[in-house]
């Protein structure tokens, strides 16, 4: 497997216990930047092998600068599963978000069905050194830019490109239809996401005062907006046209920069491969910090088939805490230490 933040994951599972001198290396071939490229072979950073029960698991990841570079991957690994047994492997990797990354290191048997007692422990113990070395690899990334702390509004004025978010409901788009004039005022383009993007996009095209875009090339126009964008989630604009204050739902605005910074935490925290989730979350973080209330406390957990319920909770809490800028684990804990001793002393 691999993640958006140019992490890999390999992973063999033994139909009997292995031994605790059990081994597994790997490398990567890629071409760089192009397909036409020579291939070269690259080392992995911060390598972490597990071995428990019958898996060994094996992460890397690549430099920073390669992430987004790297061209028809290919993981090379070799595997001793007791001495004197080798096996050469071979892999294209799958490209997943980090929780489904995440989680199938822990996944000692394969299928949807969860493990529990010991399994559970033993998957907990794959996960753990994984998600320190991600945590002391994105530290400098993610400490200075949190998510879950409200960004400040664009300095350059708000920017012109529009972009809904969570466009669902087909039957929405007749609030679009009479509400179409205050994206029309607002904005020069237009990015639709969701189910129904296809059904409000047509209201717009038909009017031809915004240039409109959808699905993949909605995406892409998002990742490269030096502008900035206002975005808008669907509810939300219905909820603000019910209390007759439509101009409410266009207050939340990232400048080119915020907007470049959400693009590199969403490929190291991301609950999803779409952009667009991180950025509706990162809105709803906003909402709620305005509100007083918790930015790490409001992040939805992921409903999935987890390998566990321990692995669910390390894998939320690690990327809450990359969403809230860290600090570190040993910090967290500390400071829960302090806070137990101050209430019983209390």
């Amino acid at each position: 497997m691999a993640s958006p933040a140019g992490e890999f994951l390999l992973v063999l599972r033994a139909l009997a216990p292995l031994p605790a001198s059990a081994r597994l290396s790997m490398v990567l071939a890629a071409r760089l930047d192009s397909a036409a490229a020579p291939p070269r072979v690259l080392a992995l950073l911060d390598q972490r092998l597990g071995v428990q029960a019958n898996a060994l698991v094996l992460y890397g990841r690549v430099e920073a600068d390669l992430r987004g570079r790297l061209q028809g991957i290919e993981l090379l690994g070799e595997a001793e599963a007791a001495p004197g047994q080798m096996l050469r492997l071979r892999a294209h990797p799958r490209l997943v978000a980090a929780p489904d990354f995440l989680d199938a290191a822990s996944r000692l048997v394969p299928g949807p069905g969860g493990q529990t007692g010991a399994l559970a422990l033993a998957g907990a113990a794959l996960l753990r050194p994984i998600l320190a070395a991600r945590e002391a690899a994105f530290a400098p990334l993610v400490a200075s830019a949190p998510l879950s702390a409200p960004w400040p509004a664009p300095p350059g004025g708000t920017p012109r490109l529009l972009a809904i978010l969570n466009a669902d409901d087909p039957v929405s788009a007749r609030l679009f239809q009479v509400m179409a004039a205050a994206f029309e005022q607002r904005g020069d383009r237009l990015l639709i996401l969701g189910e129904a993007a296809e059904e409000i996009a047509a209201i717009f095209m038909r009017r031809r005062r915004l240039s409109v875009e959808t699905g993949p090339a909605a995406l892409e126009s998002l990742r490269a907006a030096p502008e900035g964008v206002v975005a808008i989630e669907a509810v939300r604009f219905a909820e603000a046209v019910i209390a007759d204050q439509p101009e409410s739902a266009f207050t939340q605005a990232l400048d080119g920069g915020a907007l470049a910074r959400l693009i590199t935490l969403h490929g190291l925290a991301g609950f999803s491969l779409a952009l667009d989730d991180s950025l509706a979350r990162k809105l709803r973080l906003d909402r709620l910090a305005q509100q007083g209330r918790s930015g790490e406390a409001a992040l939805v957990p992921l409903i999935r088939a987890w390998s566990s319920n321990l692995a669910a909770e390390m894998v939320h809490e690690h990327l809450a805490r990359l969403w809230a800028g860290l600090p570190p684990t040993e910090q967290v804990r500390a400071e829960e230490t302090r806070a137990e001793e101050a209430s019983a002393s209390a």
